[in-house]
């Protein structure tokens, strides 16, 4: 049995190897509680782990580190579900069945072009809570902001379908409020996504362009900041 230690902060946190994938999702909890809670989140405590939320101006964000199996040893990541409260209004006004709980979902490995983390010992551990501690307080200032957060998400892409993405919608509204400049071909793409058999008229993606053209003229979006 390995044994190792780390500072984050104040906190030293401690942790073995070979670990299952329970206790590698405690260990990164217990490394984002030292990171986050002092950058103003509350922890959740739930029976799959714990979160950590925050809620500044328009956006509400929860982060929470995942251990995986990934035979013969795991892998983790930092998943950040991010809620923008005025894209889901105006998701609201116009899709008022939509259920979804995210604005968006990201990933820390995809932050990093990465697909995922592999841990197979216990310094993979040591330095993977070293780089959260490094990596986390930026990508969340990053979130924050709108048009950071609209890069985060959408970047430079003209194709949002269910393909690449759980839903079309949230990323769309996204990319009309911060200015994006492939608003236009992100919804004709998606429109081509839909299965049409029953779907009368416009498509929901259309109806809810159209709908934020009319409602938020280019001049009453928000400017881009630096």
């Amino acid at each position: 049995m390995d044994k190792a230690e780390v500072a984050v902060g104040n906190t030293r946190i401690a942790f073995e190897w070979p670990a299952d994938r329970r206790d590698l999702t405690a260990t990164l909890a217990r490394a984002l509680d030292a990171i986050l809670v002092p950058l103003g989140f509350e922890i959740k405590h739930g029976p799959r782990g714990d979160d950590f939320a925050r809620t500044r101006g328009d956006t509400t964000l929860t982060l929470s580190g995942a251990g995986y199996d990934d035979h013969p040893y795991y892998a983790c990541d930092v998943i950040f579900a991010v809620r923008h409260h005025v894209v889901e209004q105006l998701l609201a006004s116009v899709i008022p069945h939509a259920t979804s709980t995210a604005t968006w979902v990201l990933r820390l490995s995809t932050l990093e072009d990465k697909p995922g983390f592999a841990i197979t010992s216990v310094r993979h551990i040591e330095a993977f809570i070293k780089f959260m501690g490094k990596k986390l307080p930026a990508l969340i200032e990053r979130c924050d902001d709108l048009h950071e957060l609209d890069r985060m998400i959408t970047g430079d892409r003209t194709q949002i379908d269910g393909y690449d993405f759980a839903s079309a919608e949230g990323p769309i509204v996204l990319a009309w409020l911060a200015g994006n400049p492939n608003f236009d071909s992100m919804v004709a793409y998606a429109d081509t996504r839909y299965d049409r058999r029953e779907i009368e008229g416009d498509t929901p993606i259309v109806q809810l362009a159209d709908h934020l053209r009319r409602t938020v003229p280019v001049e009453r979006r928000r400017p881009a900041t630096g």
